[in-house]
């Protein structure tokens, strides 16, 4: 048998081999420059995080290292006789999916991983003698006096009490953490690890030592996995390594602390949110066919409906699932969950899954119509209870009582779903009823948040019937959110080119989607640090959500106007690969650049789960254009190829199988070559590539490939409305020096000014 040293050289060699494996082959790297610090992140897929500088040394308070929602260690730092080695000093700096690598000055090399499922880092260091005397430190929360806090070949244990973790806090559910150094042949390797006790930690630690090479190698395979799952390749570069990106990213937020489910965003929302869970739900898990984790989070999340029928949320599924509570103060994760339930099914054909859940759907709509709907059969809510929740210390900065327009998109959807999975369940009472409702609401939705004069859509009916006209993005859901096979769309095709011009043209940079329209007095730009401001006020009065690219970018695409949804699609991709988080996503961007700048600032969480899943999902549901129906065992494939796009070759799940689809344009011909693997139904395809005829081919398991052949020369226009505007909004910063409006608590000297806003009158 060979020595866990030997393996551990082979794995270095192969790791920096110039002719590496072909298991290295399959994983993205990003590599970075000189001096060019970049935060990163990694997870362990269970409760676990790291956060970290790759040039500078940590010092925000979510920095470094996160368990349980526990904060353990905040850095650590690397000796060479007693000298400091800066990592403003590295060379390189090379980020994968599975560990960092840093290169310093006199050759040494510094690897560094948090390994799964299981509550452990991991640093080797190479070689051991290239500077002498070397030694690893931890970095604390707080130092603790008196301790000896370094590891070195003389001192290569350490140990920290969960009251020294917890700053001499008792009883504050810490674990113990203790730390390992040991050398081996020219290797320097260091582990941390939490444990219950000392003598489990103790016992882990050892046992740990000999198997993390082999730890490290099993997370490398996971993530080659995900590589092989999520096959997408054109033409560009760039799109490639975003999508393969956003999905490495999204899959690390796939976690299991406690149950399975999607953390929302890192560093802050290291629990699971039902509405950020089920928006991020298709784009994380269904286009990479990840049906096992899709089932166990439908199931878990079940399991914390509210089921006392004489309770006002009666049938309402959590807003937010922590350690130490479960809030249900949300109008719209209930609906979600119905969404993605049905749309589950659409991908997996798991008829038993719908049937299991169908009593939570059943009890979901008969608490809201039995205490939330009001006689339009409108769903009622508080302020704080849609995505746009309620900031700011004065109260909600953007109240949306108590009819929001995508609360009345995602209730119709769940009447109409629900009706489907009720058939599906043989109860066709409750079939006819929900689409009954659903037929009234849709009548009654027009009339009210439709103005046919003015030709827009109201963001939210008030308390009092009057209709509140700013111009916010909620609008766009009215179109995105009943999307969906088997699903009668909430309004016709010219209210919805109506709605996504106008969510373009009002709202959309090429860098995203506003939460307010600039022109609005309560717009307000930057999100952290704006003059007088209180941050949380810009939050969804201005302040950029990456997500909101998502259904807007669908609803372009379906309209055929995919060129311009494109250039919003190319330039989330620069964001994913060189903006802030390597490979990531981040939650907000400032809607304006400050003065100076000339890209907007990035705030808010620094990797989004429904802002990496949604660019997935745009990928393989809207420019692929991929639309399965299991129940009806029907494939469509309506693509929307922007001009920069001369290639594509993806895979897409089917049940238990896969499709790949292959696009080539060549000179005369737009080629389409759709395969299958692992499917062994007779199944309908069919291609709606716009401009042309609908194809329609049977495809059963006796015909391997079937080759769609469009002239380009016979291609029709197939742009639509094209009276409409049909371009980006673009951004106006006013630069006067104006006094403004102070927040709660802040007093200006009326002989200082500041700048700030002004809308444009």
């Amino acid at each position: 048998m060979r020595s866990p040293a030997i393996l551990l050289l082979a794995f270095l060699f192969a790791v920096n081999s110039c002719q590496r494996p072909a298991l290295q082959d399959k994983l993205p790297v990003i590599a970075l420059e000189s001096g060019e610090n970049r935060v990163f992140t990694y997870t362990n897929k269970m409760s676990g995080f790291y956060l970290g500088n790759t040039h500078q040394h940590n010092a925000s308070a979510y920095d470094g290292w996160t368990v349980d929602e526990k904060h353990y260690l905040l850095d650590y730092q690397i000796y060479a006789n007693e000298r400091l080695i800066s990592r403003k000093s590295l060379l390189n700096c090379q980020y994968d999916p599975a560990k960092l690598i840093r290169e310093y000055p006199q050759g040494m090399k510094e690897t560094f991983a948090v390994l799964d499922s299981i509550d452990a880092l991991l640093w080797i260091i190479e070689p051991a003698d290239t500077l002498g005397g070397l030694s690893f430190e931890p970095v604390l929360d707080q130092p603790i006096p008196g301790k000896h806090n370094r590891l070195d070949l003389q001192n290569q244990h350490l140990m920290y009490t969960p009251e020294e973790i917890a700053g001499g806090i008792s009883g504050d559910k810490f674990k113990w953490l203790g730390f390992n150094l040991v050398q081996k042949e020219e290797l320097i390797i260091v582990v941390a690890l939490l444990a219950d006790s000392r003598q489990n930690l103790t016992q882990e630690l050892d046992r740990l030592i000999e198997r993390c090479v082999f730890r490290l190698n099993l997370r490398e395979r996971r993530q080659q996995d995900i590589v092989l799952r999520n096959d997408f390749r054109c033409n560009l570069p760039e799109l490639n390594s975003a999508v393969i990106w956003s999905q490495i990213a999204c899959d690390a937020l796939v976690t299991n602390q406690h149950h399975k489910g999607i953390w929302a965003g890192l560093p802050w929302f290291n629990n699971y949110w039902g509405r950020d869970t089920f928006i991020s739900f298709p784009g994380a898990l269904l286009v990479n066919g990840q049906y096992n984790d899709a089932s166990e989070i439908l199931r878990s999340f079940s399991t914390y409906q509210l089921s006392d029928s004489t309770d006002l949320w009666y049938g309402r599924m959590p807003n937010r699932i922590t350690n130490n509570e479960v809030i249900y103060n949300t109008a719209d994760g209930t609906w979600w969950f119905i969404r993605e339930l049905y749309e589950y099914v659409l991908y997996s054909g798991d008829l038993a899954t719908v049937r299991e859940l169908f009593p939570v759907v059943k009890r979901a709509i008969a608490g809201a119509l039995k205490y939330r709907v009001d006689p339009n059969f409108y769903l009622l809510h508080e302020d704080a209870e849609t995505w746009m929740d309620a900031r700011g210390t004065e109260g909600a900065w953007s109240p949306r009582g108590n009819r929001a327009v995508e609360i009345q998109a995602l209730w119709y959807t769940a009447l109409q779903a629900g009706a489907v999975m009720a058939s599906l369940s043989d109860q066709p009472n409750f079939t006819e009823h929900w689409l009954a409702i659903s037929q009234t609401l849709r009548r009654n939705f027009v009339n009210d948040y439709w103005n046919s004069f003015s030709m827009t859509m109201t963001d939210h009916l008030n308390t009092d019937g009057s209709r509140d006209r700013k111009l916010r993005p909620n609008q766009i859901f009215a179109v995105s959110i009943p999307d969906l096979p088997g699903i009668e769309p909430l309004v016709n095709e010219e209210i919805k080119a109506h709605i996504s011009s106008r969510v373009l043209t009002g709202l959309t940079y090429r860098y995203g989607v506003s939460s307010l329209s600039q022109n609005d007095p309560d717009f307000h730009p930057w999100h952290h640090n704006e003059p007088v401001y209180l941050p949380d006020e810009a939050y969804h009065n201005g302040t950029v959500w990456t997500w909101l690219s998502g259904p807007l970018i669908g609803a372009l695409t379906t309209l055929g106007y995919e060129d311009l949804a494109f250039r919003l699609s190319f330039n989330q991709a620069i964001q994913i690969l060189d903006w802030n988080a390597i490979g990531n996503f981040s939650e907000l961007l400032d809607a304006l650049p400050r003065p100076g700048a000339s890209e907007p600032g990035v705030s808010g969480a620094v990797s989004q789960a429904w802002s990496l899943a949604e660019y997935a999902r745009n990928m393989y549901q809207h420019y692929i254009g991929y639309q399965p129906n299991a129940l009806t065992k029907t494939i469509i494939f309506k693509p929307a190829i922007p001009y920069e796009i001369s290639f594509i070759s993806a895979k897409v799940p089917y049940e238990s199988g896969w499709i790949n689809l292959e696009y080539r344009l060549e000179e005369e011909y737009h080629n389409f070559i759709v395969s299958r693997a692992k499917v062994s139904d007779t199944l309908n395809i069919v291609l709606k590539f716009p401009g042309y005829p609908d194809q329609y081919v049977e495809h059963d398991q006796d015909v391997d490939v079937i080759e769609f052949r469009l002239p380009v020369y016979t291609r029709q226009q197939y742009q639509k409305y094209t009276q409409l505007d049909w371009y980006f909004a673009q951004p106006e910063l006013r630069t006067e020096l104006t006094a403004v409006r102070p927040g709660p608590g802040i007093v200006l000297d009326p002989a200082v000014s500041v700048m700030c806003w002004n809308p444009v009158e």
